[in-house]
C-alpha cells in the first residue's frame, strides 16, 4: 500500500512539473512573441516617419535653388539625419534578420545615397538644367516612396503574423492550464477512490467486526474485498484474534461447567 502511494504521489508530482516546464517553454515563446510584436511596431513608427520625410521633401524639391545656399543645406542635413536615424533604429530591431526586409531596407538606403549625390550636383543655371535636376531628385525620392510602401506593407503583414501567434500560444497556455487542472482533479479523485477502496472500506468493516466482538459475536467475518497486502494481513491478524477469544470463551464456559462437580468432589 505504501509503495502504491508514494508511487501515485510521484504520478501527481511528475504531472505537475511536466506541465510547469511545458508553460514555462510556452511562456517563453509567449515572449518572444511579443518582443517581436513590439520590434514591429517601432519599425512600422520609423517606417511611417520616413515616408513623412521623404514626403517634405518631395515638396521642397521645386523650391530650391540650386547649388543650395546655407539655408537650403541645412535643412537637408537636418532632412539626411533624421532619415539615417529612422534606419538605424529599425536596424537595431529584430526584424532586420528578415532577408526580404533587410533587403527592401539597404535598398532604400542605396537610393537614399544616390538622392543625396544628384543633390550635390544639382545645377540651376538655366531652365533646362533646373528641370533636368528636379525631375532627377524627384524621381529618386519617388522610388524611395515606393520602397517605404512597400516595407511598410511587410511590416505591417508581418506584425498581424506575430500577433495572430501571439494569440494562438495564449490560447494554447490557456487550455494547457485548464488540461493540467482536470488532469490533476481526475487524477486525484481515482487517487482517493483508490484509497477508500484500499485502506478505508477494509478498516471500516473491521471497525464493524471489532463491535460484533464486544457483543461477544467472536466468529463475525470481515470481508477483504480488494484490500491491499497490509490491510488483508491485519484483517487476518483480528480474525485470528476472535478465533483465539472464542476458543478462550469455550474453554471459560467449560471450566464454569466443570467447576461445580469439582467442588462437590472436593467436599467429599
Amino acid at each position: 500500500m505504501i509503495k502504491k502511494i508514494l508511487f501515485s504521489f510521484m504520478t501527481v508530482t511528475f504531472l505537475g512539473i511536466s506541465g510547469n516546464l511545458f508553460l514555462v517553454i510556452k511562456l517563453r515563446n509567449i515572449e518572444d512573441y511579443a518582443r517581436g510584436a513590439l520590434d514591429l511596431e517601432r519599425a512600422v513608427d520609423r517606417i511611417e516617419h520616413l515616408g513623412e520625410i521623404v514626403a517634405q521633401e518631395r515638396e521642397k524639391i521645386p523650391r530650391y535653388v540650386f547649388p543650395l545656399d546655407s539655408s537650403s543645406r541645412l535643412e537637408v542635413s537636418v532632412a539626411t539625419a533624421r532619415f539615417a536615424r529612422d534606419v538605424e533604429v529599425i536596424q537595431a530591431t529584430a526584424i532586420y534578420r528578415e532577408d526580404d526586409i533587410r533587403a527592401i531596407l539597404n535598398n532604400l538606403v542605396g537610393v537614399h545615397n544616390l538622392f543625396l549625390a544628384d543633390f550635390k550636383s544639382a545645377r540651376s543655371g538655366d531652365t533646362r538644367l533646373r528641370e533636368e535636376s528636379i525631375g532627377r531628385l524627384t524621381g529618386r525620392l519617388e522610388i524611395l516612396g515606393g520602397g517605404i510602401t512597400r516595407l511598410r506593407t511587410r511590416l505591417l503583414k508581418l506584425q498581424e503574423e506575430r500577433l495572430g501567434a501571439l494569440d494562438a500560444g495564449m490560447v494554447l497556455i490557456h487550455r494547457a492550464m485548464v488540461a493540467l487542472i482536470v488532469l490533476m482533479i481526475l487524477f486525484s479523485t481515482a487517487l482517493s477512490i483508490f484509497i477508500a477502496r484500499g485502506i478505508l472500506v477494509p478498516l471500516r468493516r473491521l471497525l464493524l467486526a471489532s463491535r460484533l466482538i464486544g457483543q461477544g459475536q467472536f466468529d463475525s467475518a470481515v470481508e477483504t474485498g480488494s484490500a491491499d497486502e497490509e490491510i488483508v494481513e491485519l484483517i487476518e491478524a483480528f480474525q485470528e484474534m476472535g478465533r483465539q477469544l472464542k476458543k478462550f470463551e469455550s474453554h471459560q464456559a467449560e471450566m464454569d461447567r466443570l467447576t461445580p462437580e469439582r467442588d462437590r468432589l472436593l467436599g467429599q
